[in-house]
């Protein structure tokens, strides 16, 4: 395939930028066998010390991060709970929904975007890369090489390959622009080619990339607790073991020294051993030692719960003892701050480096490009829009019933689906009996009243509790004053008549005002003792 001149225009020369199609169509950023990029890499972690872990750092820093990138990758085999919660952040952004939306509202647009759905989601190319492309989140970046398909004049995407992060080297001058290592660079690397590779960065700080991923900090905590399990590996195979001591004689050769030491090595191992009459062996203590191996499993639980907070934001999810504070349930994996902000870098790189190039290869340089989201869908309270429709509906308020059906979850009704409806007055009950206009008034009387209660219950805190149960004991007391209060309005045929009657009621009134003198009196005393009221 020969070299074509693309409708995209390079910003450095103003020119438009020399496409060439066999590149394109053909794997560049590969491993190789003999060259620079080969599949199997350095292992730095074998007896590596805090010495050597800086030497680590300070290389990537300038200009070598092969290092780096080698131990950030066996951290992630070696650190089960790094490994476990770097997995969860990867598995729950690369997981949420994504869609495609239109650049514009016109049919050209609109047309462009049913395309694109079908090119990057309906074929699951974004989804099959994404856990690769966050790669990122651990290293600070990651690299993937689009794999474009030539049909004719239309330009497709086979497939986004990852990249060994190994292969990439940073400019000298900035460090931040990236650079594939090849045998023929100089030990600078080569410029990516335009349109052929999609980097991306997520940063957990701001600076050049190789120092703002976590693996960085990570590092330190995991040589810190791979120090603390060998101390406590050790611990635990001398715990519970008792102490042997063996004695010789003054002026004892080395020979039979030796031999004392070969004795008391056979008691461990195999409970029996040979010694000469002039030596003794003493066993002390019966394994119940007072030593215990806490200190190592507090300092490798503490050295968990920094890495889960650097990697999720929180330790609720993998840290947290049930029962106590923290251990609820309704932690998210990653904490929302943390998840917005990787799936905000993923769309911009992808809508950057893939949305738009492909748009322009087939399509031309547009005004408004279609947008890839990304994320969780914002929750939407959907008693408060239901009860808002039915209030403003009547007062001449439009609204779509397609938003209510969106909103509530339900689907638009097709023709022969059996539909739910409201049972109208003469309906038959399963039992024989006609539903009556009244029946269903009180039906949804007693259902509302039902809600109600619910509602209320469930609002209520330990003042409202207490308070519901005060107003429980004064129902008797208030009761047959209600009653007879309802019975002199509904007899009185004047307002003389009526305060007539009210002067009467007030004999029967007594228990109540005992009550409530005997409460104040008690509510006064408790108040001055500083007792309970009971």
């Amino acid at each position: 395939m020969a070299k074509v001149q693309s409708s995209i225009i390079d910003p450095t020369t103003g020119k438009p930028f020399i496409i060439d199609k066999a590149a394109m169509t053909t794997r560049v950023a590969e491993a190789t066998i003999t060259g620079v990029r080969q599949a199997v890499g350095l292992h730095v972690t074998g007896g590596l010390d805090p010495r050597g872990l800086a030497a680590i750092l300070r290389g990537a820093e300038d200009g070598d991060p092969e290092a780096y990138l080698a131990l950030a990758e066996e951290m992630e085999e070696k650190e089960p709970h790094y490994i476990a919660v770097l997995g969860t952040r990867k598995r729950q952004v690369s997981q949420l929904d994504m869609t495609i939306e239109a650049g514009g509202t016109d049919a050209e647009a609109k047309k462009i975007a049913d395309a694109a759905r079908e090119q990057f989601l309906d074929t699951g190319l974004i989804d099959d890369a994404l856990f690769d492309i966050l790669d990122a989140v651990g290293k600070g970046f990651s690299l993937s090489e689009i794999m474009w398909d030539l049909e004719g004049n239309a330009w497709n995407i086979k497939s986004l390959e990852y990249v060994d992060p190994r292969f990439i080297r940073f400019d000298r001058a900035t460090r931040r622009i990236p650079l594939l290592r090849a045998d023929n660079d100089g030990g600078l690397g080569l410029p990516l080619m335009p349109f052929k590779f999609l980097y991306t960065e997520i940063k957990s700080k701001s600076g050049i990339p190789v120092r703002s991923g976590i693996a960085r900090p990570i590092a330190w905590i995991w040589m810190f607790k791979n120090f603390s399990l060998k101390d406590w590996v050790q611990f635990c195979e001398i715990y519970g073991m008792p102490l042997r001591v063996g004695k010789y004689a003054p002026g004892a050769s080395k020979e039979d020294i030796a031999e004392l030491v070969r004795a008391l090595s056979a008691i461990s191992s195999d409970a029996a051993a040979a010694i000469p009459s002039n030596m003794i062996i003493e066993v002390i203590g019966d394994g119940a030692k007072s030593a215990s191996g806490g200190v190592h499993e507090s300092l490798a639980r503490f050295l968990d719960e920094q890495t889960s907070k650097i990697v999720l934001g929180q330790t609720g999810t993998t840290d947290a003892t049930p029962g106590k504070l923290g251990g609820a349930p309704d932690h998210t994996q990653v904490r929302e701050d943390i998840e917005r902000a990787d799936t905000k870098a993923l769309m911009a790189c992808c809508n950057r480096q893939l949305i738009r190039p492909w748009v322009d290869f087939n399509y031309g340089p547009q005004e408004k490009y279609p947008w890839l989201w990304i994320g969780r869908p914002e929750p939407k309270n959907v008693a408060v829009m239901i009860d808002t429709a039915a209030k403003l509906v009547p007062l001449g308020l439009k609204v779509r019933q397609a938003d209510i059906w969106t909103n509530v979850g339900f689907t638009e009704p097709q023709e022969g689906d059996v539909l739910l409806t409201v049972p109208a007055p003469g309906a038959v009950l399963p039992g024989g009996n006609p539903i009556t206009t009244t029946d269903m008034k009180t039906d949804l009387s007693s259902l509302r009243t039902r809600v109600e209660l619910l509602a209320a219950e469930i609002k209520s805190d330990a003042i409202d509790l207490a308070t519901q149960e005060q107003l429980a004991k004064w129902k008797p007391l208030l009761a047959p004053v209600v009653d007879q209060l309802e019975t002199a309005f509904a007899a009185a045929t004047s307002y003389e008549d009526l305060q007539h009657r009210l002067k009467k009621l007030h004999p029967d009134m007594s228990p109540l005002a005992e009550k409530l003198a005997r409460m104040t009196f008690s509510a006064f005393a408790a108040g001055r003792l500083g007792q309970t009221i009971k």
